[in-house]
């Protein structure tokens, strides 16, 4: 658990990091370390073992990772990796590339995007020179197993550290299994034992999270655990309803509904898979009352719903005259439109709304949300949480709008 620290500490952390990236905190105007990153500094500097950081989203946990791994990593002169970063969503991929690359590109360690949106150019100029950090889906590293086993070897094969972004969210399902075999098969590749350092949001049981981590040897792993402090919540829960859809032909609709996605971001989206126009006009007509001239998030469920309430939305702009504010994303969107709507987002110029799959859930730095939507019933709390709790980071006082289809 994380504890309070002293001042001492903090600036004994601090000291221990490597010059250039001392001069990076400076920079960014930082006045101290938080206390996850004073823990995490000294897990990973002092230790051997593995680390689990647990935290909010926004409290800094990537940087608790990579600023002492940095530091360890900085005068390798051995081939090969020093770490690989592996996270569930390309779009977290490229927001946590945003804020590395610069820093890396100061201590002269080689960054790469690894993923099926980025250049082969670049991957195949990074696997040839052979050193640094790569950035990468779980998919990526399959394909390279795949495709490529040679680059397994030169690139996988003496990694000091492999950081698994979003944990929880890969502690169920196949996916999670699949990465827990893909750890196996590299630290089978490995020549030297290599330290795994996980990053979740807060969740009830971190011992379940350590097994899933180092599952031969959980005791070897640092639980480091930051609560963060509590944000107030106002929660609104809406039901529409629908004259005459039945029961049993809402429940047959919802069964047929379900939608298969390669890149997991289709879920049931708890509307019925033809759910009569009038909830879905009235559901957008209250998004479109309550959302324009504020950055939001709408969790639709499914990439139909999406679509079908982002270009219902678009409609009510046009037909009132006013800027379209509302925009898709999902899996299957290309990257460019993907990447201008997340940046549209952060940088927060214009408002925005993005009507979204779950590829806007997991921790990714979208700046500051005024409230969350959710379509239909979430896939899980823990979902539903995760949605909250990214948001609520960056606004002391979000709103969260869930709304659902009734029938009578």
């Amino acid at each position: 658990m994380t504890s309070s620290i002293s001042g001492s500490d903090a600036g004994q952390a601090y000291k221990r990091l490597h010059p250039t990236i001392r001069r990076w905190i400076r920079s960014q105007g930082w006045k101290n370390l938080r206390p996850v990153q004073v823990h995490a500094a000294q897990a990973i500097l002092d230790g051997t073992g593995d680390v689990l950081i647990s935290a909010s989203t926004a409290s800094g946990k990537t940087e608790a990772a990579f600023l002492p791994i940095l530091t360890s990593v900085a005068d390798r002169s051995s081939d090969g990796l020093s770490a690989l970063y592996v996270s569930p969503l390309k779009a977290l991929i490229n927001d946590q590339f945003s804020r590395l690359d610069q820093l890396c590109e100061a201590m002269e360690i080689p960054i790469v995007r690894w993923h099926g949106d980025s250049s082969q150019t670049a991957k195949a100029r990074f696997a040839k020179e052979a050193r640094g950090i790569a950035l990468i889906t779980p998919e990526s590293i399959e394909a390279m197993f795949v495709r490529h086993p040679d680059r397994v070897q030169r690139l996988l094969s003496s990694l000091d550290f492999m950081v698994i972004d979003e944990v929880h969210a890969f502690m169920r399902g196949p996916r999670g299994a699949h990465l827990g075999s893909l750890m196996k098969r590299i630290a089978a590749a490995s020549k030297t034992p290599t330290r795994r350092v996980g990053l979740s949001a807060t969740i009830g049981d971190l011992s379940l999270a350590a097994a899933w981590l180092r599952p031969d040897d959980p005791a070897r792993v640092v639980i480091i655990d930051d609560p963060g402090v509590g944000l107030d919540l106002m929660l609104q829960i809406r039901g529409y309803v629908d004259p005459g859809h039945s029961d049993r032909a809402r429940l047959n609709a919802t069964s047929n509904s379900k939608e298969r996605s390669d890149d997991r971001d289709d879920q049931s989206d708890g509307l019925g898979g033809n759910a009569p126009a009038t909830a879905i006009n009235a559901i957008c007509d209250h998004l479109f009352d309550v959302l324009r001239g504020s950055n939001n998030l709408v969790f639709g469920g499914s990439r139909r719903v999406v679509e079908i309430v982002a270009d219902a939305l678009r409609e009510k702009s046009e037909h009132a005259g006013v800027p379209n504010e509302f925009f898709p994303h999902h899996g299957n969107l290309s990257k460019e439109l993907r990447e201008e709507l997340e940046r549209r987002l952060k940088e927060s110029e214009q408002p925005t709304t993005a009507v979204c799959t779950t590829t806007l859930e997991l921790g990714i730095d979208i700046g500051s949300v005024k409230t969350v939507a959710q379509i239909g019933s979430p896939r899980s709390i823990s979902s539903l949480r995760q949605r909250l709790d990214n948001r609520s980071a960056t606004n002391p006082r979000p709103r969260c709008c869930p709304t659902n289809q009734a029938g009578t």
